[in-house]
C-alpha cells in the first residue's frame, strides 16, 4: 500500500499527474493501483475516471482494477459521433469510442456492466442484463435516479422477474446511505423539483404496497411520509403489511415526521396484531409531556442488543460521576463493575 504522503503527491492535480502515474503504474501492485484510481476519481465535484487512466486500467490483468476504473468511466456510443452538433468538442473521439468497445468485449461481466448507465432512465437493456450487472449498475447510479429505479421495480414485478432478484436490486440501491439521504431531503425552492420529489415518494409507497414484502421492506427503511408536494396519508399505511409497519415504528423515535402514524396506531392499538402492539409506545409521544422517548427508543430499536449496551454504559458513566467519595473497595462491589475499563 502507498503511504498517504506518497499517494497525495502522486495524484496531485496538475499536468504532471498523468506522467507520474503512467511512469509509476508498472511498479504498482493491485491494491496500490486501486488506491490511485480511487484518489483520482474522487478528486473533483463528480466521480470520474480520466480517459488516460482508464486506458491504463483496462489493460490490467486484474478484473477488479478494470472494474474500479470503468465504473466511473465515460463510454459514448458510436452513434453519438455523427450527431450534428455545433461544437465538435462535444463529439466523442475515436479513442473514447475504442474504450467503449474494449469494455463491451471485456471477459468479466462486472466490467461490461459499467456500460449500463441509469442516469437517463432504466431501459430494456437493464432488464435483460445479468443480475450481477444490474447490481453493479445500481451501486454506481446517481442517487437522484430513484424514480427510474422504482418504475423499473414496479414493471419488473408485473413482468414476473424473480422476487429474489428484485429483493437484491432494492437492497442494493435503497440500502445506499446517499440514496437514503437524498430521499429525506425536503427543501425545494423550485415548484417543479418539489412536484417531481413528491411523485417519486408517491410511487415508492405505491410500490411498497404492491410488491412482495421482502422487496418493499428495503424502501420502507428509508422512505419519509412527506417529501415535496406529496404527503403519505397515515390512514393508508394501516393497510400495509405488519413487517412494513414494524419498520416504521422502529424508525419513529428518531424521525419526528412519523409522529402522525404513531399517534394513529396508538389510538387503534386494540385492533392491531400483538407483535405490532408490543412495539408501540404506551401513549402518544406528541400528547404526553411525561413520555420517555429514550425508553421507547430503547424498547423499539431494531438493534436492541446495541441499544441496551449503550444504555448500560451510559448508566455506568452517570453513576461513576456521582460517587466521587466512594472508596476503592466499594467500587469493586458495584454491580456494573464488570463493565469498568
Amino acid at each position: 500500500m502507498l503511504a498517504d504522503s506518497v499517494l497525495a503527491d502522486l495524484v496531485q492535480t496538475g499536468p504532471l499527474r498523468e506522467h507520474l502515474v503512467t511512469m509509476a503504474w508498472p511498479a504498482l501492485g493491485t491494491a496500490e493501483r486501486l488506491q490511485v484510481i480511487q484518489a483520482i476519481q474522487f478528486d473533483g465535484a463528480s466521480r470520474s475516471t480520466p480517459s488516460w487512466l482508464l486506458a491504463l486500467a483496462l489493460e490490467d490483468p486484474a478484473p477488479l482494477v478494470r472494474y474500479w476504473a470503468a465504473r466511473h468511466g465515460h463510454f459514448p456510443a458510436r452513434k453519438a459521433a455523427v450527431l450534428d452538433v455545433e461544437d465538435p468538442g462535444l463529439r466523442p473521439t475515436e479513442f473514447e469510442l475504442a474504450q467503449t468497445e474494449r469494455v463491451k468485449a471485456d471477459p468479466q461481466v462486472m466490467v461490461r456492466a459499467c456500460l449500463l448507465d441509469l442516469d437517463f432512465g432504466v431501459g430494456e437493456s437493464f432488464t435483460k442484463a445479468p443480475q450481477v450487472a444490474r447490481l453493479a449498475a445500481l451501486r454506481k447510479a446517481q442517487s437522484y435516479t430513484a424514480h427510474w429505479v422504482v418504475d423499473w421495480l414496479a414493471a419488473a414485478f408485473m413482468a414476473r422477474v424473480p422476487v429474489g432478484e428484485l429483493q437484491e436490486c432494492a437492497a442494493e440501491f435503497f440500502g445506499r446511505p446517499d440514496v437514503a439521504h437524498e430521499l429525506q431531503q425536503d427543501d425545494f425552492e423550485d415548484g417543479t423539483d418539489a412536484y417531481t420529489a413528491g411523485e417519486t415518494l408517491r410511487k415508492c409507497w405505491a410500490l411498497v404496497h404492491a410488491v412482495d414484502v421482502s422487496v418493499g421492506i428495503h424502501l420502507a427503511r428509508v422512505l419519509p411520509l412527506k417529501r415535496g408536494l406529496y404527503t403519505m396519508d397515515a390512514e393508508e399505511l394501516l393497510d400495509y403489511p405488519v413487517p412494513i409497519l414494524l419498520n416504521l415504528v422502529y424508525r419513529a423515535p428518531r424521525e419526528p415526521s412519523l409522529a402522525p402514524l404513531i399517534a394513529l396506531l396508538v389510538q387503534r392499538r386494540d385492533e392491531l396484531p400483538e407483535e405490532l402492539q408490543r412495539a408501540l409506545p404506551f401513549a402518544d409521544p406528541e400528547e404526553d409531556d411525561a413520555f420517555d422517548t429514550e425508553a421507547w427508543e430503547l424498547r423499539s430499536s431494531a438493534d436492541r442488543q446495541g441499544a441496551i449496551l449503550e444504555a448500560v454504559l451510559s448508566l455506568r458513566d452517570y453513576l461513576a460521576g456521582h460517587e466521587g467519595a466512594a472508596s476503592s473497595a466499594g467500587r469493586r462491589h458495584r454491580p456494573w463493575g464488570l463493565l469498568a475499563p
